[in-house]
């Protein structure tokens, strides 16, 4: 979803979502709690939910006026990057001084591989009628499945806006998806009355630990993993930040005080949520990634936030270009203008905003390197034969990056 507006552009989900706010009976105050329903491949596991600031969503049967939510077009560019696995056998030393680095041995050092996407849900009934199955999700998760295949199953795959049928589907389906490599991390418990916005993670590496993070104003969160690699512990969080659905001015009553002052945007309070977050539970021994659909490009100050606490942008590190409107390239946001199906039938769609990211963080003795062969677009192309008589995997494109570590910072 794209976080400003444009009156031409598709108002999407308003009323559902606003209606799921309504019957929200979330208490007022959010404080850490335990869920019972982690949910990895088969069998559910307990995982805790980090509860960081205030609701923004109403106590039950209290009204919202809710906004309409917007978003443009473009085009992105020619073609997704190809990924192929690095062999995870040399890299950094324990002690970070570079002396088994690919300069000194000739073999590349060990590589982590992520990718991430919004998979539209698909419940607006004005752009996604009923009988489309919301907006086609079973081919669009053959689409996606198929990208991720194509990009070498990345090690950490990140989705947001998963709605009901993702929730139903991607359980069922991932058995199939990279001979069975994947588990999957999510806690669809966990915010019970939030079935319309959620985030999951799929997962090549063993999972250390993991939570659910409730961000301020309601349907907006993150998914947090821990995981073991070559690269040691990572850190990775893949989030939904607030759109101009619901994107109010923190107050008291809508955002953690004192981190969120008066008057500052509920996106940007999320991103303070996050470095909170990561402050608290991180690995300080591990680099940390927050992935996503964050909503704005990268000037804006809810990612100047976490550039400035030291996150790096693998897009531009990796030398790609910054997104050109009129060409689309270097682009991720959106398709449609609230035509039936949101234009994921129209291989002649466009992008034209660069509003989702791969950002990464390491400790001083690992200096992150990022792959310029392998960071870029991810199933952010159309794709012929259309299956079921769509083209696009979602209303977005997606970014992944493939990192090392290159000596010490």
């Amino acid at each position: 979803m794209n976080g400003r507006s444009n009156p031409d552009g598709d108002q999407k989900n308003t009323a559902l979502i606003a209606e799921a706010i309504n019957a929200s009976t979330r208490p007022a105050m959010m404080t850490m709690a335990t869920s019972c329903c982690c949910f990895r491949r088969i069998a559910p596991s307990v995982a805790s939910v980090a509860r960081l600031g205030f609701p923004g969503e109403p106590a039950a049967g209290e009204p919202l006026a809710w906004p309409g939510e917007t978003r443009g077009g473009g085009l992105m560019r020619g073609s997704w990057l190809l990924v192929a696995l690095v062999p995870l056998v040399a890299g950094c030393t324990a002690g970070g001084d570079g002396s088994d680095s690919a300069a000194t041995t000739g073999v590349p050092p060990p590589t982590v591989e992520v990718a991430t996407l919004n998979a539209l849900h698909g419940i607006d009934p004005r752009i996604c009628p009923e009988e489309t199955d919301f907006c086609e999700a079973p081919a669009r998760l053959e689409l996606l499945f198929d990208a991720i295949e194509t990009a070498g199953c990345p090690d950490l795959v990140g989705l947001q806006e998963i709605g009901p049928r993702q929730t139903e589907l991607v359980p069922e389906r991932l058995p199939a998806l990279c001979d069975g490599a994947y588990e999957l991390v999510f806690n669809p418990e966990a915010e019970p009355s939030n079935t319309v916005d959620q985030e999951m993670v799929l997962t090549r590496l063993p999972v250390l630990d993991e939570a659910y993070v409730d961000l301020a104003n309601f349907p907006w969160g993150a998914q947090w993993v821990r995981v073991d690699s070559d690269l040691g512990p990572i850190d990775f969080v893949t989030t939904h930040l607030a759109s101009s659905a619901n994107n109010p001015d923190c107050d008291a009553s809508n955002c953690p005080q004192p981190l969120c002052e008066p008057g500052l945007e509920t996106g940007t309070c999320q991103s303070r949520q996050l470095l909170e977050f990561l402050d608290e539970r991180r690995d300080p021994s591990g680099i940390a990634i927050i992935s996503g659909d964050l909503n704005q490009p990268v000037e804006h100050p809810r990612i100047t936030t976490l550039l400035d606490a030291g996150f790096a942008d693998a897009w531009t590190a990796a030398g790609n270009p910054e997104c050109d409107p009129a060409t689309g390239e270097g682009c991720t946001c959106c398709t449609g203008t609230g035509r039936t199906l949101d234009g994921l039938d129209d291989p002649q769609q466009t992008f034209s905003e660069r509003i989702d990211f791969v950002l990464a963080r390491a400790p001083d003795d690992c200096a992150l390197a990022f792959d310029p062969d392998r960071t870029g677009p991810f199933a952010g192309e159309p794709v012929e034969p259309p299956v079921d008589g769509v083209v696009w995997a979602s209303d977005h494109g997606g970014v992944q990056a493939a990192f090392s570590c290159n000596g010490t910072a």
